[in-house]
């Protein structure tokens, strides 16, 4: 009585061992769908390409139709063979062509049927392996130059900017000293003479800050991309950039006052700063000022920096606008315990950027060495000079830590909800 057991086949095996012609031909169509629907988006035609792209859909799942088959498997019931020692064995089909040539998918049927044995599928194509198809898939490969979104806002927004038309000069500023009254005259007395006002001098000295970019003209030739736009926003960046490290390296020229609790911030502003510049007065801090500022509350809970209700986005402190810089370009100092800046005061008053020449960007692909290159250069320059003005107008403040208020002859809440209210007639 010969036993039975079970054969598995592949559907993958009745497929040819790989992809059929229809579904080749349903790939080639695909792709050729694809780099048409490119096209029409690329030419702003929507409406045609949105409708080859619901044919593309279409295809793709009739694709993934022929792939499911072909991981699918069936089993068929089969005999075991009994061998004939005198009966030889018949040569077996195999996809190893190191040991015997499979001319056709029939011999491998055929020689699976007699012996029982399932020759291993036949290589498919896929995209995995460019050979085997992958070479014919398209890739999407976007050229555009994708900016990253970081802050460049210039300070010399907030100092005093004064055009100037020569490379040196400077500025009378009074010197301030304590003004007295004028003295009583009596009748017939000699008037006193009074005293001199002081002035000092604030020179300027402009220097010059460039660069130049070169470009190879085949690069320019072949990209389609708006690459001179682009690099006119990135030196524009790099400008901002260089005003801003000017202006913060005469202000970290100032002494340094520590700031330990809330009350030192206000004696800033009531104390230290004169009442004139108290009311034009801004705070400029970094990322990680910012940061344990705006954690801190006020002896009744509420948070200390508030919403500035003409610009939501921006923050109050004390009632003064907050400015926040990079840590990237305003860093904290010390190393193991960082101090975190905190500038306060009107900068208009405090520093002066005499402005020689604004950045201007020229390019030639004939000049300089550019015609021996190949090359476009692209130069900027900048003429610029920082000064301090009034040193009294700012205050250079860091801290490591700034606690919350607390309530004086404050008692922690017990929770007792009782009605501790007094009768005022009893």
């Amino acid at each position: 009585m010969k036993q039975k057991k079970l054969l598995r086949l592949d559907i993958q095996f009745f497929a040819g061992g790989g992809m059929s012609k229809k579904e080749r031909e349903l790939r080639q169509t695909l792709a050729e769908k694809r780099t048409k629907i490119e096209a029409l988006t690329d030419e702003g035609k929507m409406d045609e390409a949105k409708k080859l792209l619901a044919e593309a859909q279409q295809i793709k799942d009739q694709i993934q139709t022929y792939e499911d088959l072909r991981n699918m498997q069936v089993s068929y019931a089969q005999e075991e063979p009994q061998h004939d020692p005198e009966t030889k064995t018949p040569q077996q089909a195999t996809d190893d062509i190191a040991e015997t040539e499979v001319k056709n998918h029939v011999q491998l049927f055929a020689h699976a049927l007699r012996t029982g044995k399932v020759p291993q599928p036949l290589a498919a194509m896929k995209e995995g392996v460019d050979e085997d198809g992958g070479l014919i898939v398209p890739q999407d490969i976007s050229t555009k130059i994708n900016e990253k979104r970081r802050q460049f806002d210039t300070l010399a927004n907030l100092v005093d900017v004064i055009p100037v038309s020569t490379n040196k000069g400077s500025r009378v500023l009074e010197k301030l000293s304590d003004i007295t009254p004028l003295a009583n005259l009596e009748e017939l007395e000699n008037i006193e003479e009074l005293e001199n006002p002081k002035f000092e001098n604030i020179k300027y000295n402009i220097k010059d800050y460039a660069g130049i970019l070169v470009l190879s003209n085949d690069l320019l030739a072949d990209t389609k991309e708006a690459l001179l736009q682009y690099l006119t926003t990135w030196l524009a960046k790099k400008s901002a950039v260089t005003r801003n490290t000017l202006i913060l390296n005469q202000l970290g020229t100032l002494a340094k006052t520590t700031v330990s609790k809330q009350d030192d911030i206000k004696d800033i502003l009531n104390v230290k700063l004169d009442p004139a510049i108290n009311a034009t007065t801004k705070v400029v801090t970094n990322q990680s000022g910012f940061n344990m500022l705006d954690k801190l509350k006020d002896a009744f809970g509420r948070y200390l920096l508030q919403p500035n209700p003409t610009d939501p986005t921006k923050k109050l402190l004390f009632g003064k606008p907050v400015s926040v810089i990079s840590d990237k370009y305003l860093p904290s100092s010390g190393t193991k315990t960082p101090k975190h800046p905190l500038i306060i005061g009107d900068l208009k008053e405090a520093v002066k950027l005499f402005d020689r020449q604004q950045y201007s960007i020229l390019t030639t692909n004939v000049g300089g060495k550019a015609f021996y290159r190949n090359s476009t250069d692209v130069r900027i320059i900048e003429r610029e000079d920082v000064v301090l003005w009034d040193t009294d107008a700012v205050v250079y403040a860091e801290f490591t830590s700034i606690k919350d208020a607390v309530p004086d002859n404050e008692t922690p809440s017990t929770g007792d909800t009782e009605d501790k209210s007094v009768d005022v007639g009893k």
